[in-house]
């Protein structure tokens, strides 16, 4: 099954070092809950959206600021 982030809520982002701006490459997806499928991502699913690599730079970003 493919996820998306318009699928996802509650985003926990971790591993973030503020002096890897602006890359922040060490930063990853800790948990996240999959409205469509209304439980908790699995593992599988958070490396899906790690491959986004836009979203989640955006997603890390937000995290910061």
């Amino acid at each position: 099954m493919s996820i998306t982030w318009k699928d996802v809520v509650d985003v926990e982002i971790g591993g973030i070092d503020k002096s890897d701006y602006p890359d922040f490459c060490d930063g990853y997806i800790e948990s996240a809950y999959n409205i469509k499928a209304d439980r908790p991502c699995t593992e599988e699913e958070l490396e899906q959206l790690e491959a986004d690599s836009d979203s989640m730079y955006e997603a890390k970003y937000d995290t910061l600021f």
